[in-house]
């Protein structure tokens, strides 16, 4: 398993975590320009599309994202 996070900018130049989990590296997998619905500590769902993936050092992926909306 690998440890992946869904991070996005707030207005004031911070990264802000929007989800985090594990998933297989060789099932189904994130790639730039994919778009991803993530439900918000609201529990409303929100879309967002990847922008950027930067690998980490624990054996993961950060993933840059951006609202799709």
């Amino acid at each position: 398993m690998l440890q992946y996070t869904f991070v996005t900018i707030d207005e004031k130049g911070n990264e802000v975590v929007v989800a985090q989990g594990e998933y297989e590296p060789d099932g189904n997998t994130y790639a730039v320009g994919d778009s991803v619905t993530v439900p918000g500590v609201d529990g409303v769902e929100k879309s967002w599309k990847i922008v950027r993936m930067v690998p980490v050092a624990y054996a993961g992926v950060s993933f840059h994202v951006e609202p799709a909306d």
